[in-house]
């Protein structure tokens, strides 16, 4: 009887026990729980801790195996070593819902999600800005973007300002951007110290694969992004496009995999043209994967149009891309450099500005800027690239050296090996030099430049450095006359024909407007 009775008591103590010990339920904080230890709650695997809305929750500690956070609209969250761990599951580790959530970074926090899910969720019309003085460390399954959307999600609007952030996609995944086959949304990174690496397939910084770049700017972050397989550094990743890509401060090291730019279009299956990039200040590394552009082209992708009006660039092509301009098999397309001080090396194959392998040079206006810009095999150093030629090449007010493979066919400025066609323009307080002489270069047409063989050190002119590499001797173009016309309030400029063009249509019009009435009297 006594055994019984012990018996039932164990037994009653245990059912009033288990709640306090499963207190396996959901959580609901607000400001009042803050700060709210993770490792000092009872939850379990499939538990969602949830930031109500507009309240500010600090979490620290180590949440149990497959508990997860979601961070609900005007929420400000600090993480201080926190790690949490859904990567057994297909769930995600942190998602934010709705606008104006604020991630603050502080200690070490690591964060990994899994399959198809990002490792911080930041999909549709979710806005989030992370900053802080610590680091994260993001990770997620296959499908899923580092922070940004899941599988076959884009991006919302992600701002980093601070903080260390390391974030690596999933394949198919941009580490900052889209899942796969999502478009990268809306990035801006003002601040801190970011590294992004995308899956197979994906941007280091954009689109997941066959997605939209969407909108980057990088304006005083440290940044160092990598693409996947096929992906560039910044920008879209494989049979994707570019929107628009800005930077105007900050230190950007872009590293485009296998058929991507660094900075620009991944490889693509069929030709062509998308997008705009700008850079306007800041100092700035990128390299292309093979068959991608340093800055351009991925393998036969091209960018509508590149700017750079500032900043000090060194821009690098793989095999058979162009330093800036085009990867293999894709043009240059319109390029604009000035007042910057630029680095152009090309690969096999790849002009140092201009067209990748088989690729055309495009459209090239140098302006007040300093250039040096060297070829790979069988390839212009400003120009065309193997087999192509270039549309026009306009020099004013800028210092150039230009080097191309004229041993095998092609010229310092101008076309690669087998390649036709185009037109060298000189003017303004130029110096172009070239290091094989002027046969080897486009004949400049009007306004004619000057012209100097320089057969040794001696005959450089003061406040110039020839290359050390350099075996004289060496060709020496000076402006002599102005191409542009600049701006001086937004220091863009315009050709001289074209501001001739409309100057004569406005004289026309004046004309007519003045006559008229004395006609019609």
């Amino acid at each position: 009887m006594k055994r019984k009775v012990g018996l039932s008591i164990i037994i009653a103590l245990t059912l009033l026990l288990l709640p306090s010990i499963a207190l396996a339920a959901d959580a609901d904080l607000t400001s009042a729980d803050s700060p709210y230890d993770l490792s000092a709650h009872a939850h379990i695997a499939g538990d969602t801790i949830t930031i109500l809305n507009n309240q500010i929750v600090e979490l620290t500690g180590t949440a149990p195996v497959g508990v997860k956070i979601v961070c609900n609209k005007g929420a400000t969250l600090t993480l201080r070593d926190v790690i949490i761990d859904v990567s057994a599951s297909n769930n995600c580790a942190l998602s934010t819902i709705g606008k104006n959530i604020t991630l603050i970074i502080e200690g070490a926090s690591n964060l990994k999600s899994g399959n198809f899910e990002p490792g911080i969720k930041v999909e549709g019309t979710t806005s989030l800005e992370i900053n802080g003085s610590g680091s994260i460390d993001v990770t997620c399954g296959d499908g899923g973007a580092g922070i940004g959307g899941g599988y076959q999600k884009s991006a919302g609007s992600i701002t980093v300002s601070g903080g260390k952030v390391t974030a690596i996609g999933g394949v198919e995944g941009a580490g900052i951007g889209g899942g796969g086959k999502g478009d990268g949304g809306s990035i801006i990174l003002s601040g801190g110290d970011i590294t992004a690496t995308g899956g197979i397939g994906a941007a280091g910084i954009g689109a997941g694969l066959k997605g939209a770049s969407g909108s980057i700017k990088v304006s005083g972050a440290i940044v160092k992004a990598a693409g996947g397989s096929y992906g560039s550094g910044i920008g879209s990743g494989y049979n994707g496009i570019v929107n628009k890509i800005i930077i105007t401060s900050g230190e950007v090291n872009a590293i485009g995999s296998v058929g991507g730019a660094g900075i620009g279009i991944g490889y693509v299956d069929s030709k062509n043209k998308s997008g705009t990039i700008e850079i306007s200040g800041g100092t700035h590394t990128a390299t292309g994967g093979d068959a991608g552009a340093g800055i351009g082209g991925g393998y036969n992708g091209a960018i509508n149009r590149i700017s750079i009006t500032g900043g000090t660039i060194t821009a690098s092509g793989g095999i058979a891309g162009a330093g800036i301009g085009g990867g293999q098999d894709g043009e240059g397309g319109m390029m604009h450099i000035s007042s910057s001080d630029i680095t152009a090396l090309g690969g096999a194959g790849g002009a140092g500005i201009g067209g990748g392998l088989n690729g055309h040079g495009g459209t090239i206006n140098i302006y007040n800027a300093t250039v040096m810009a060297n070829s790979g095999t069988y390839a212009a150093g400003i120009g065309g690239g193997y087999a192509s030629g270039v549309r026009t090449i306009s020099i004013s007010d800028s210092e150039v050296y230009a080097t191309g493979d004229v041993t095998n066919g092609a010229q310092d400025i101008g076309v690669g090996d087998g390649g036709s066609g185009g037109k060298l323009r000189i003017g303004g307080d130029s110096a172009v030099f070239i290091e094989h002489e002027a046969i080897n270069s486009l004949v400049p047409s009007i306004p004619y430049p000057t012209y100097q063989t320089l057969t040794g050190p001696g005959d450089v002119p003061p406040g110039y450095i020839v290359p050390p590499t350099w075996t004289y001797n060496v060709g020496l173009y000076r402006g002599t006359a102005p191409l542009f016309i600049e701006n001086p309030q937004t220091g863009q400029h315009i050709d001289y024909r074209i501001f001739a063009v409309i100057v004569s249509i406005f004289v026309v019009v004046m004309v007519f407007v003045l006559i008229k009435p004395k006609q019609q009297n």
